[in-house]
């Protein structure tokens, strides 16, 4: 991380996704004996790739595995109301599961491989299944010779985050730092979680709950309640980006406040 794990992220607390109907690292049951990922460090060609939606960023992802591994197979991601995916699934004699997020993986013509998600993110799992298999296996388990799919057996699976304020000893607040959020969302969609669920605000100074809106929203008609205005406003353009940044993971993002008196200390 940019900055490192800060301390005061102890109050995480993650639930963990379960999937189902396929082998993978991390939240896909394994079919196979238990193996330990390849350690590629994928990050900055994450960067590069700069991903706008969950198909791009799953595609980003395996191609950078694809090159890291040594594997040129050609893989064709698609949605379900492709009528080329539909053609896919018949020849393979499958069928895609009608929840969202699910996704199959066929063989192709010409020794390719097919993803095809139900959705954008079910297309990015699909995707990032395979890159898993790849960083397990080797380059030789891409292309595909047998259809597997997988999907979620949970609708929401979440991570708890409390949004700690920063400590008096302290000359930044972590939650201004965008290095941390990318490897924190990263590693929210390597294990297939799909909502982020920050809670504000914690005070370590007090171990009270402050009033999240204090930190982020700025009233028309008491401007003056809260931090400092330029702080709330960058606070504010922070927390977007984050929900950008998510959203382009395959996760949703939520923010509870425990309070709503107007002290910013709680």
């Amino acid at each position: 991380m940019t900055s490192g794990l800060p301390r005061r992220l102890s109050l995480l607390v993650i639930f963990l996704p379960v999937m189902a109907n396929a082998g993978s690292a991390g939240a896909l049951h394994a079919r196979g004996p238990a193996k330990h990922l390849a350690r590629l460090d994928l990050a900055a060609g994450m960067r590069e790739c700069k991903p706008s939606n969950p198909i791009e960023y799953g595609t980003c992802y395996l191609n950078r595995v694809q090159s890291a591994v040594g594997n040129h197979s050609r893989v064709r991601i698609l949605l379900a109301d492709d009528p080329q995916a539909q053609a896919a699934l018949e020849a393979a004699g499958v069928a895609l599961d009608p929840r969202t997020e699910s996704f199959e993986i066929v063989p192709g013509r010409r020794s390719s491989t097919i993803v095809i998600g139900r959705d954008a993110v079910g297309a990015m799992y699909g995707a990032m299944e395979l890159g898993e298999r790849l960083q397990l296996s080797g380059s030789d388990s891409l292309p595909v010779t047998e259809p597997f799919g997988g999907v979620p057996a949970v609708p929401v699976r979440a991570a708890n985050l409390f949004l700690v304020l920063r400590a008096q000893d302290e000359s930044a607040w972590w939650f201004l730092d965008e290095g941390f959020w990318t490897e924190y969302l990263d590693l929210l969609a390597q294990s297939r979680m799909n909502f982020l669920d920050l809670h504000g605000m914690y005070n370590l100074e007090n171990t009270i709950f402050p009033n999240a809106l204090l930190y982020f929203a700025t009233s028309e008609t008491f401007p003056q309640v809260g931090v400092d205005i330029d702080a709330r406003e960058h606070n504010l353009a922070m927390l977007n980006r984050i929900i950008q940044m998510a959203a382009v993971r395959g996760i949703q993002v939520g923010l509870m406040t425990y309070r709503s008196d107007t002290r910013p200390t709680g």
